[in-house]
C-alpha cells in the first residue's frame, strides 16, 4: 500500500497504521507534529516525518520528546486547537464554510480529551455544538445530507 508524506491538521484525530487513534495537537513544522495518544496515559510526542497510507492509517519515521501528559493540567480551551486564522474569523463572526471541518474537529478533539464520548456523546454533538455557535454568530450554513455525514465521520 503506497504512503506519501504530508502535514498533519491540528484538531484531527487519526488512526495509526499499527493500532492506536492519535489527536494532532500543533504542526510543529514540515510533515511533524505534536500527537497525543487517546489513552488515559495521553502519551504525547512530536512525530517526525508523517506520511499517511492510501487507506487514510498514518505512521512516521521517528519521534522525539515524547511524555504522559499531565492529568493536572486543564484542557486547553477547544479553540487552541485551531490555526490562528480559523481563530480570528470565529471570534470576528466570519468564520467560513470550509473552516467548519476544523471547528468540527477542534471540539470533538476537546470533548473526547474530556471523556465526552464515553458518556455517550458523539462527533455529531461537536457538529450540533458548532453550528449553534456559528448561529450565535449570526452566520448560518445548510449543509448537505452529504457533507453533513462527512462532517459526523468518526474516522478523523
Amino acid at each position: 500500500m503506497e504512503r506519501h508524506y504530508f502535514n498533519p491538521t491540528p484538531g484531527t484525530i487519526y488512526e495509526n497504521k499499527g493500532g492506536g487513534s492519535y489527536i494532532c495537537l500543533s504542526r510543529s513544522g514540515h510533515c511533524e507534529a505534536e500527537f497525543q495518544r487517546m489513552t488515559k496515559s495521553k502519551w504525547t510526542f512530536t512525530a517526525h516525518g508523517c506520511q499517511m497510507y492510501e487507506d487514510g492509517t498514518i505512521e512516521w519515521d521517528g519521534s522525539t520528546g515524547g511524555y504522559f501528559a499531565d492529568e493536572e493540567k486543564p484542557v486547553k480551551n477547544w479553540t487552541d486547537y485551531l490555526n490562528e486564522d480559523v481563530v480570528h474569523r470565529l471570534k470576528d463572526c466570519r468564520s467560513r464554510r470550509e473552516d467548519i471541518p476544523f471547528l468540527v474537529n477542534a471540539k470533538w478533539m476537546y470533548m473526547r480529551l474530556r471523556g465526552k464520548d464515553k458518556e455517550g456523546f458523539t462527533k455529531e454533538d461537536a457538529l450540533v455544538e458548532v453550528l449553534e455557535l456559528l448561529d450565535c454568530n449570526s452566520q448560518f450554513f445548510d449543509l448537505t445530507a452529504d457533507e453533513y455525514d462527512e462532517l459526523t465521520l468518526n474516522k478523523k
